[in-house]
């Protein structure tokens, strides 16, 4: 995962977004800010996305879908696909990044940590993060490796 972020930047109190259903402050998660590369964000970067589930303790309860172990393949699917489009277009792939997501959450509960990022496990920010236009004409932030790989997984999910 890398080194942890000492200083990661801080999400604004005063915004409401910043806040998961339950009132607890969001995180940058586990994969730090990403680039939200769907066709119509409303945002242009994410660092948590979120799922409910009975399946960790038996009650309902959010937990992050991009984890530590999300693949680049899960989370270039789930940076481009719009959340609600997400189960329609390859509930195969949710499925196994849901069943994932639970087997973490359980072990997080089972250690006695929370579910989500917590700051000193945020990655640091690469050094080469930069602005870039993307398919859909929104700057977001991103490296040039990463880039390519991203716009690789975007064509490959417009082509199906």
């Amino acid at each position: 995962m890398g080194g942890a972020n000492p200083n990661p930047i801080a999400l604004d109190p005063n915004n409401p977004t910043s806040y998961r259903a339950d009132g607890s402050m969001k995180s940058l998660g586990y994969k730090g800010l990403l680039p939200d590369l769907t066709p119509n964000p409303r945002f242009a970067v994410t660092g948590e996305q979120s799922f409910g589930t009975e399946d960790v303790t038996g009650k309902e309860m959010d937990i992050p879908k991009i984890i530590p172990t999300t693949t680049l393949n899960e989370q270039t699917y789930l940076q481009t696909i719009p959340i609600d489009q997400q189960d329609r277009q390859n509930p195969k792939l949710m499925n196994e990044i849901r069943a994932k997501a639970v087997d973490f959450a359980k072990h997080r509960i089972a250690e006695g940590k929370s579910v989500w990022a917590q700051p000193n496990e945020i990655p640091a920010p690469n050094p080469g993060f930069r602005a870039t236009p993307n398919f859909y004409g929104r700057d977001v932030i991103t490296t040039g490796r990463k880039e390519n790989e991203i716009e690789r997984g975007i064509r490959n999910a417009e082509q199906k």
